[in-house]
């Protein structure tokens, strides 16, 4: 929240399929308890993650 604040930006590498979405996964939890803004922007630089993430979607189970 601080960095967000501040307009500060965070960059985490993510390289492996599946940690991307656990990420995101976290992320989503943390807006939907009310822990960061959900006006928080969150992008994904990877055209395999994005990818991945379109399959979980239609696969949550």
């Amino acid at each position: 929240n601080e960095t967000y604040k501040r307009n500060g930006k965070v960059i985490v590498p993510a390289f492996a399929v599946g940690r991307t979405q656990e990420l995101v996964y976290h992320l989503h939890q943390l807006v939907e308890s009310g822990d960061i803004s959900s006006k928080l922007p969150v992008y994904v630089d990877s055209p395999m993650a994005i990818d991945a993430t379109g399959i979980y979607r239609l696969h949550p189970e």
